[in-house]
């Protein structure tokens, strides 16, 4: 089984298949070139937020749960549980406005 690419390699593999440079892929995610090249090289890795926008901004090729790994978890809890019934109110009873 291939070993699967880190969260940094990741985002060297999107850059260099646009052709980007390190500055010019820092200036299209909103980083300084020291932060794109720390987090290309696993020494950093962006905020909750950020990771969400770089897999926006990348189109899914760099996936937020690269980042943050928990995130997998998280969302295949949030799926598989079920959503709760709709229409739990107070149905059947009526409105009191109007039953005075």
């Amino acid at each position: 089984m291939p070993k699967q690419k880190s969260s940094g390699e990741l985002l060297r593999d999107w850059r260099i298949g646009q052709g980007l440079t390190q500055t010019e892929a820092a200036v299209a995610l909103g980083y300084s070139w020291r932060m794109l090249v720390a987090i290309e090289r696993g020494d950093r890795k962006p905020e909750l937020q950020r990771a969400i926008e770089i897999e926006e901004k990348t189109d899914g090729e760099v996936p937020a749960d690269a980042f943050y790994p928990e995130l997998r978890r998280f969302l295949a809890l949030r799926i598989t549980r079920r959503a709760p019934p709709t229409g739990t109110g107070r149905q059947g009873r009526g409105s009191r406005r109007g039953s005075e």
